[in-house]
């Protein structure tokens, strides 16, 4: 697909930075430099053709973000308590985002493990024969 296309190009530039970066001497000087014209050329060659749904390729459900609706936010201006309204929709959207990356640690934590666990299993069964 398409993003792999660009996953594959971004990586290819990413390793020619690595590159240079190892040829070049150690000055803070020369490293701005080229970090700023490798920047260039890879926002240069990932040119966004169409938009592409991140939620959808990474296999996982899209947000509800019904909470930020044109109404809720028209009230949150007309409000008289306008700040103390933006503070509580800062700490609800926080809230939401730190379950959401603990859930995304746990899953990934559980995958870690279950390969680690064939990882072993694969190892003691190979030395059992």
């Amino acid at each position: 697909s398409r993003v792999v296309e660009v996953r594959e190009e971004v990586g290819f530039f990413q390793a020619v930075r690595a590159q240079i970066i190892k040829a070049s001497p150690p000055t803070a000087r020369v490293d701005e430099y080229l970090n700023t014209a490798i920047k260039q050329l890879v926002d240069e060659a990932v040119q966004p053709d169409e938009v592409i749904d991140i939620f959808s390729e990474a296999g996982i459900g899209r947000p509800d973000i019904s909470i930020l609706s044109d109404e809720f936010l028209s009230t949150v201006k007309a409000s008289p308590h306008q700040n103390l309204q933006m503070e509580l929709l800062k700490k609800l959207l926080k809230l939401l985002l730190k379950k959401r990356l603990k859930l995304l640690r746990k899953k990934h934590l559980k995958l870690l493990l279950k390969k680690k666990i064939s990882l072993k299993s694969n190892q003691s069964i190979l030395y059992e024969l």
